[in-house]
């Protein structure tokens, strides 16, 4: 295959009674070989077309273009006085701010943005607010940016019997724009679920009468687009595509095309880079030769590339895509390890070689856990090295700690499949919020973030797995994971999940079970509200730990948002599947 070796196949030096045949992971073969990232690179570098619109974007002639158009959108979101009163005008502001922020622009605006609403916020007391829209979108902002707003402003819109008045249902913009604030809810603030309830009840109804509501079709996508999944829940790349290729089919007003110029260009910017990682990754990976050696395994690249971008996609944040790529890689294959191939005793004494991260148990290992022992083992020792030569800094006992958290996660679960012990959710998600391995990827992103002096950070408090948002956030994955695998992976022999510990415990139908998953995962959200705000200096009555620093928590919130993507449509045997594929070139391959 390409003059590389055949794959070893290895069995198992230890051998006792209880040993049975191996179990299969059963994925579905061919869909992200060795050479694929190479095929998709070449083929849209010599593709004329793709290279003439991503080549815009290098030109001598862009670079000028881009610094004009940004001073063009700074000056749009400079507010030098703000009238009391005047909704058209702070709608107009809102409203930009929402776009620039959905094209993926926001984060060339921060200082202008969080002045700007800043302005916003201190400018009345909420007496301009008058529409719904307004309200809702001047909340929804206002609270992503942290600034103190109460959802008792909604209070206007409700009729004396306490429920939202009838009339607001004509409102579609300002139902929408409701729904999308409801999101970003507390845990305790009732009537943000309330909101919720009555703007999903009427914006199906109406997603669901088109012709009858007069309805267009430009409202109906979108509309449909974000009741399949909520803004703050989304993964911000893929939303940023999306939002940039639906502005292309609308006329814009004037003062905003240029900002849909910009937005194209930045994103062929920086989808080019992300490319170019790409291709280190590959060349790393195929080097390793890993896959080649075990014959069991998946080849989880790409996917965990995308998983990457899906936390982080800012060019400068180069080096903390590549790092959380790599570790995301060797989770794969030992999750592959510890839930499908090895047998338990193989499993303890793994685990006790990454507990004591020493080379001196390779011997008692089997070949197959020789190589990925010494795979985990070399990458955490690069990555050290790469932390102690650029920024002076130890990183290898939280790198240490981070696998044997992990690898003790999953010997956990493996215990638990192999004595049949039956658990509760609670217990399950005890343990399948570590196994999940967020923490991991989160702690190997951060530490290769060039936002942050790491010598002034408390690092064991990010590598605790236990911590508030890292568990939230884990909990979340690990549920959405669940709702789209795990039928699969029961087939393959894997521990229960989610949807069946909660069935034996509840003893309700597995519909029953996704929706209490569901609700699960909404409930979740808030309390992951509640630590961004904390973490933003907004909330005092948080019980996270207000010193984690920005960086890590814009992570930790996004690996939430990009399991939403991952798993949204996933097949229940693959983990990743053609139409992903499809997804991925999109993301990574198709310039805008």
């Amino acid at each position: 295959m390409n003059g590389r070796a055949a794959p070893i196949m290895i069995r198992s030096d230890v051998a006792t009674d209880q040993h049975q045949q191996r179990r299969s992971g059963n994925y579905e073969p061919g869909q992200w070989g060795l050479d694929i990232p190479h095929q998709l690179l070449q083929a849209k570098y010599d593709n004329a077309a793709a290279a003439n619109r991503t080549s815009a974007a290098y030109s001598g002639y862009s670079r000028p273009r881009i610094e004009e158009l940004k001073m063009y959108v700074k000056g749009l979101l400079e507010i030098k006085h703000v009238e009391e009163n005047d909704e058209t005008n702070m709608v107009k502001r809102l409203e930009l701010i929402d776009a620039v922020q959905r094209l993926g622009l926001g984060y060339h605006f921060e200082r202008e943005i969080q002045t700007a609403l800043e302005a916003i916020a201190a400018s009345s007391s909420h007496n301009w607010a008058e529409s719904l829209h307004a309200c809702a979108l001047r909340f929804r902002l206002l609270r992503q940016a942290g600034i103190p707003v109460s959802p008792d402003i909604f209070k206007r819109f409700k009729d004396d019997d306490g429920g939202f008045k009838a009339e607001i249902v004509r409102d579609v913009k300002g139902l929408l724009e409701l729904y999308e604030a409801s999101y970003l809810g507390l845990t305790g603030e009732d009537i943000m679920e309330e909101a919720k309830a009555f703007a999903v009840k009427h914006l199906t109804e109406i997603v669901n009468n088109n012709d009858a509501n007069n309805v267009d079709e430009y409202s109906s996508l979108v509309m449909k687009h974000s009741l399949e999944l909520p803004l703050q829940w989304r993964m911000q790349r893929a939303e940023t595509s999306w939002f940039i290729q639906l502005c292309q089919d609308r006329q814009l007003e004037p003062d905003i095309s240029p900002l849909l110029e910009l937005a194209k260009l930045d994103f062929n910017i920086v989808q080019r880079l992300h490319q170019n990682e790409l291709e280190e990754l590959t060349s790393w990976w195929e080097n390793l030769g890993l896959i080649e050696n075990l014959e069991f395994a998946r080849d989880p690249l790409v996917e965990s590339f995308l998983w990457a971008i899906g936390i982080t996609s800012h060019p400068e944040m180069g080096e903390c895509r590549k790092a959380m790529a790599k570790v995301a890689v060797m989770v794969h294959i030992i999750d592959d390890v510890y839930d499908v191939y090895g047998y338990l005793d193989e499993l303890e004494l793994f685990t006790t070689a990454i507990e004591r991260w020493d080379i001196n148990e390779l011997d008692k290992l089997p070949r197959y856990l020789q190589l990925c022992f010494l795979a985990v083992y070399n990458t955490g020792n690069e990555m050290s090295y790469a932390n102690l030569k650029q920024q002076g800094f130890n990183s290898m006992p939280h790198i240490q700690k981070a696998w044997a958290d992990l690898c003790g996660s999953y010997l956990e679960e493996a215990r638990a499949y192999h004595y049949g012990s039956i658990q509760n959710l609670e217990q399950y998600l005890t343990i399948a919020s570590k196994s999940v391995a967020s923490s991991i990827v989160l702690i190997h992103g951060y530490l290769f973030s060039p936002t942050e002096i790491l010598q002034n950070v408390d690092l064991d408090l990010l590598t605790e797995v236990d911590s508030n948002l890292t568990r939230l956030t884990s909990i979340i994955v690990r549920l959405t994971n669940d709702l789209a695998s795990s039928k699969g992976e029961l087939e393959r022999g894997d521990v229960v999940k989610a949807v069946e510990c909660y069935m034996r415990e509840s003893r309700l139908s597995e519909e029953a079970a996704r929706e209490h998953i569901n609700w699960k995962i909404g409930e979740m959200w808030k309390m992951v509200n509640e630590d961004i705000l904390s973490s933003q200096g907004c909330l005092n009555n948080s019980s996270s730990n207000p010193m984690l620093p920005p960086t890590y928590v814009n992570l930790a919130v996004n690996v939430a948002r990009a399991s939403h993507y991952m798993y949204k449509h996933q097949n229940s045997k693959a983990p990743f599947v053609v139409k992903d594929k499809s997804r991925a070139i999109t993301l990574l391959f198709d310039a805008l």
